[in-house]
Parts: structure tokens; C-alpha cells; sequence
């Protein structure tokens, strides 16, 4: 006979490997709702029939699995809030003009020509150069 701890293990070793974040998909947990329910019957069949764990403990397991899913789904659209906030940021720069530093360090003066997603958040392009958005120091009017 297995134990509860052999069971456990089985159950979240068949579970799915977190999600690579995107701004557009929900990720992926490791204890999605199917897990916690196997977890629950592996309490449940290996418990001591004698001495059955209390109904209040399983409430409040399900009141803290809610509680983490939800703040799960909130950093994801947190994270997605702050995606599209850098990506409206850089978009309302294209046709200004900024400064940037260089990677020699010094500082470049350009008009904004596109704004595009990068692997680590948007990148602009100025004049034949691609700049990321963290790395502007300067935004003002362009010339009339």
C-alpha cells in the first residue's frame, strides 16, 4: 500500500510544467484545480478512519488554493498591464524627439520613427538605430 506522501508525489509529479509568461495567454500552474482535487482524494483515501482529519481543514485548503489562483491570475494581468503600458509609452513617442545614451556613452539626440516589441519591452527606432525604451533620458517637442 502506498502512503499519502507516495500519492502526493505521483500526483504532482503528472503535473504540468509552469507556462512561459506572454502578454496575451494565461499561464499554466502547477496546481491547477484537477490537482488539487487528486491531492484532495489522496488526503481523503489515506486519512486514519479512526481519527478523520477535521471538514474545517479541507475548507480552508480550498480557501487558500482559491486565494493563491487568484492572486496568480492577478500578477499575470498585472504583468499584462504593464506590458501594454510600455508598449502605449513607446508608441506615443514615435514622431517626438528623444535622447538616448550610446553604448561609447554618449548621448544621441533623434526623431522616434517606429515603435516595436522587443524581447526584454519595446525598442524604438531612431534614424538607422534600434534603442530600447529604458534607455531614452530625454523626450521633448519636435522642431516646427
Amino acid at each position: 500500500m502506498t502512503g499519502p506522501i507516495d500519492a502526493i508525489s505521483s500526483v504532482t509529479a503528472g503535473a504540468a510544467a509552469p507556462a512561459t509568461p506572454a502578454s496575451s495567454t494565461a499561464t499554466t500552474s502547477v496546481f491547477d484545480p484537477q490537482t488539487f482535487l487528486k491531492l484532495l482524494v489522496a488526503q481523503l483515501s489515506h486519512q486514519d478512519p479512526l481519527n478523520p482529519t477535521d471538514s474545517s481543514t479541507y475548507i480552508a485548503e480550498e480557501a487558500q488554493f482559491a486565494m493563491v489562483q487568484t492572486m496568480n491570475t492577478m500578477n499575470q494581468l498585472m504583468t499584462n498591464l504593464y506590458h501594454d503600458m510600455q508598449t502605449s509609452s513607446a508608441v506615443a513617442l514615435i514622431g517626438k524627439t528623444v535622447t538616448y545614451t550610446a553604448s561609447d556613452g554618449t548621448p544621441v539626440t533623434g526623431v522616434v520613427a517606429a515603435a516595436m516589441p522587443g524581447s526584454n519591452g519595446p525598442m524604438l527606432r531612431i534614424g538607422s538605430t534600434t534603442v530600447p525604451l529604458s534607455a531614452i533620458t530625454e523626450v521633448t517637442e519636435p522642431a516646427q
